[in-house]
């Protein structure tokens, strides 16, 4: 099925920021992204004719704890099931490092009406019975 597409780990600083531009995600120094790349425990890219397509990120402490952090395909190859294939290969980046009788949470902050697209990964909203609303902070060093 995915046949006209490569997947590596290749995402450059470039990019990445020109990815979360795209989705009206906000741009941060080029020094600090080469930093969060260089961090992540997982990188997905495909590309096709040399041109990356979709890209994912995550990270994971190395035991319990990952998180999904990107998932951002080019709007001209949308629906194609090329978001599916790049989060399903960062799981299962994640899933064959993990040794017998482990557990992780892995978590992700949705865009608003992208929740369906992760429930059918198994991960369910919040809040639940269980768990309750996920929250951030931002910090900005003048």
């Amino acid at each position: 099925m995915f046949e006209q597409f490569t997947f590596d780990e290749n995402i450059d600083v470039e990019t990445y920021m020109k990815f979360r531009e795209s989705v009206g995600w906000g741009l941060f120094p080029l020094e600090e992204a080469e930093v969060t790349l260089k961090n992540s425990a997982v990188k997905i890219a495909c590309h096709k004719d040399g041109k990356t397509i979709a890209i994912c990120r995550a990270l994971w402490d190395g035991g319990y704890t990952a998180y999904i952090a990107d998932v951002i395909v080019d709007e001209k190859y949308r629906g194609q099931g090329l978001g599916k294939e790049i989060v399903r290969r960062a799981i299962e980046k994640i899933e064959n490092q993990m040794k017998p009788g482990w557990k992780i949470r892995m978590v992700l902050n949705a865009t608003p009406g992208k929740e369906p697209f992760y429930e059918k990964f198994g991960f369910v909203k919040r809040p639940n019975e269980h768990a309750g609303h996920g929250m951030h902070r931002d910090f900005l060093k003048e």
